[in-house]
C-alpha cells in the first residue's frame, strides 16, 4: 500500500511541477525586491510604499479601505479581549493603557 501511495504523490508532482514554478517563488525569488530596497539610495525609496517585484505599485483597494481596516482592528481587539477573559485576567495592571480602555469601555456595555 505504501508504494501505491508513493507511486501516487509522485506522478502528482511531475505533473504539477511546471505549473507551480508559474505561481510559486523560490526564496532566493522572494527575496530580491528586499535586496533590491536595501541598495536604493534613500531619497528614491518611498516611505511607507509598497513593492512588488522590485517595483513600487498601488495597493489592493482593500489595503486602504478604512472601514475594512476598522473591522479589522477591532475584530483583533476583541479577539484579545476575549482572549483574555479566557485567562480569567484578575487584574488590568499589567495591560497596556489603550487596551485596558477598550477592555473597560466593552465590559460596560455588555
Amino acid at each position: 500500500m505504501d508504494n501505491i501511495n508513493f507511486s501516487v504523490i509522485s506522478v502528482i508532482k511531475i505533473i504539477f511541477y511546471p505549473f507551480l514554478f508559474y505561481f510559486l517563488k523560490t526564496p532566493n525569488s522572494g527575496i530580491q525586491t528586499q535586496l533590491h530596497l536595501c541598495y536604493m539610495k534613500n531619497e528614491n525609496v518611498v516611505n511607507g510604499g509598497y513593492y512588488s517585484d522590485c517595483v513600487l505599485t498601488k495597493l489592493n483597494y482593500n489595503a486602504t479601505n478604512r472601514e475594512i481596516m476598522n473591522s479589522v482592528i477591532r475584530y483583533n481587539w476583541n479577539q484579545i479581549i476575549d482572549n483574555l477573559k479566557i485567562r480569567k485576567l484578575e487584574t488590568l495592571d499589567n495591560i497596556p493603557h489603550t487596551l485596558k480602555s477598550h477592555f473597560e469601555y466593552r465590559s460596560s456595555t455588555k
